[in-house]
């Protein structure tokens, strides 16, 4: 026998713990993956209770922002967060559309016809997104330079 053999106990532990911290980097990376879907695509995808999902499409009007009843007679500051309502519209198939809430500040860029990347939970039973992240296009950057 070599002295240079590699035991075969020591050949199968070196394995196995390869394969382990593969495993493991594998599902620390998929807990933090979220789904980017169309908004057709979230319509028919089935995602989990409480499973982050991002919906990019079309933002429509009608953009409301609601203050809670404690505070209806004050004036919204863009700043602050308040509950934001507006619809999401298929890229493809404008009718197909998402009811978005969130209690976030309204973007500055959040105007109609603007494409929009939605972060947050599905409500399969509203068929609504609740959303934790609004994240728009900067309109200025995609105008040709011959608009005024």
């Amino acid at each position: 026998m070599s002295t240079n053999s590699v035991s075969p106990l020591y050949f199968v532990a070196s394995v196995t713990l390869v394969a382990g911290l593969i495993l493991l980097a594998w599902y620390a990376l998929a807990q933090y993956s979220i789904p980017c879907l169309s908004v057709e695509q979230l319509q028919s995808f089935n995602p989990s209770p409480n499973e982050q999902v991002q919906v990019f499409g079309i933002a429509l009007p009608p953009f409301k922002q609601i203050l809670p009843s404690s505070h209806k007679d004050q004036k919204i500051k863009e700043t602050e967060p308040h509950l934001l309502s507006f619809l999401l519209a298929d890229m493809q198939n404008k009718k197909s559309t998402l009811p978005v809430f969130a209690f976030l500040p309204k973007p500055p860029a959040l105007a109609p016809g603007l494409e929009v990347f939605v972060t947050g939970t599905f409500d399969p039973k509203k068929k609504s997104l609740a959303a934790s992240q609004i994240i728009t296009k900067c309109p200025s950057k995609y105008r040709s330079k011959l608009q005024p």
